[in-house]
């Protein structure tokens, strides 16, 4: 168990655009800090980051080939 009582699972590939979008409306929009967030790459073809953020309650993982989104939401 992480301690946290949401953990947010962002299955994503290929758009850091539209993943800062999200991650910016994220910050803007939090109330309660309970809660984790878990960005799962799919296989981007440039890696997606998310460090700009530092954010201790965000994890990134990279999978190591096309695995879709339900795929994904499980790695």
């Amino acid at each position: 168990m992480s301690g946290y009582s949401l953990s947010i699972i962002l299955p994503a590939r290929g758009n850091q655009e539209s993943l800062n979008r999200f991650l910016e409306d994220l910050l803007k929009n939090q109330d309660d800090k309970n809660w984790e967030l878990i960005v799962v790459d799919d296989y981007s073809q440039t890696p997606l980051s998310i460090e700009h953020y530092q954010q201790t309650r965000w994890k990134l993982f990279r999978t190591k080939n096309k695995i879709g989104a339900a795929a994904a939401r499980n790695y």
